[in-house]
């Protein structure tokens, strides 16, 4: 087997140089350091980051052997580090969040109600979807979007708000809700704007919509379904807005789309799916008034479909396809 398709030991938690690096090291025990055809070079990323991460250890600064800890204590010393860095960056995200509500105006009563420099509030509705609509086409270099999938009417394909097929060379990223996602309507928007270019991923939830355009302008929801909102031109704002949103982008709470695939789920699969993981075959069955056969059956139809063989990798890889 070719060394890039061994199983990921470290779960893909490490760079793709550093996973080969460890499969070797506890395949043969321990590797030589230097220069040479079947040895690794000390400062190489790969070996700084295994000894780095504790995953790796030398006797000492004349040992010339790069050894491996045990597999499993690897991976523990490696979930108990990620998890410390998404804990921090969650930190991090609040504190930016606390930081915006000393910010931001308080009332939406008149056109000079909570006035701030570079912050105008919108409190029609009419007027947020008119800003998108024109905001949201108009990106020249970069968009960060994120949508809740939440409208105060109910939502139709008639708001979808695609790239312009990227014609000005803009990078559109976008973040929805897996729950809009996973909806006909939220669904087929979220596919359309990846087919014409957007990049997409999706995350159990956030907060408020935004679209920041280019580093200039941001239109901010101030609840969840975009109701009233703020047009924001202030740097400083501007440049906080920004960082959470990247903030967000790559945290590991954040999950890349992948492209639908076929064969898809009939309805009815689409409702065992949504079931699965908080119910059991029998319960499904009674819930759905069906056979516990029968329900046998659709579960294997929707770990076939996703390619999975248990209720939580079918969770997982239904939620990165936007089926949950």
């Amino acid at each position: 087997m070719a060394e890039t398709e061994r199983p990921q030991l470290l779960a893909g938690l490490v760079g793709p140089a550093t996973e080969a690096l460890f499969a070797r090291l506890t395949q043969r025990g321990h590797i030589e350091l230097g220069g040479g055809p079947d040895q690794v070079e000390v400062a190489s990323p790969a070996v700084t980051e295994l000894l780095d991460l504790g995953l790796a250890f030398r006797s000492g600064d004349g040992d010339g052997l790069l050894r491996p800890v045990d597999k499993a204590v690897a991976l523990r010393l490696l979930i108990e580090q990620r998890q410390n860095e998404a804990i921090r960056t969650q930190h991090r995200i609040l504190d930016a969040w606390n930081k915006l509500t000393t910010l931001l105006p308080r009332e939406f009563g008149s056109s000079s109600a909570g006035m701030v420099d570079g912050v105008v509030p919108l409190a029609d509705f009419d007027e947020v979807v008119t800003r998108a609509a024109e905001l949201y086409p108009s990106a020249r270099k970069h968009l960060r979007g994120i949508e809740t999938g939440e409208f105060p009417t109910r939502p139709t394909v008639d708001r979808l708000l695609t790239p312009p097929q990227l014609a000005t060379g803009a990078k559109y990223r976008m973040i929805y809700e897996v729950r809009y996602a996973g909806t006909q309507v939220g669904a087929k928007i979220v596919e359309e704007s990846a087919r014409l270019g957007e990049e997409v991923r999706l995350r159990p939830d956030v907060p408020v919509k935004m679209l920041h355009v280019d580093d200039s302008v941001a239109l901010l929801s101030t609840d969840r379904t975009g109701s009233t909102a703020l047009l924001i031109r202030a740097p400083e704002l501007l440049v906080m807005l920004a960082s959470w949103f990247d903030l967000l982008w790559t945290d590991p709470a954040t999950i890349a789309r992948e492209p639908t695939i076929d064969p898809v789920l009939n309805d009815t699969q689409r409702r065992v799916l949504e079931l699965l993981a908080v119910e059991g075959d029998e319960a499904i069955a009674r819930r759905l008034r069906m056979s516990s056969s029968t329900v046998s059956r659709h579960v294997k139809a929707i770990y076939a479909a996703l390619g999975v063989d248990n209720r939580f990798a079918a969770g997982f890889a239904a939620a990165k396809r936007g089926w949950l």
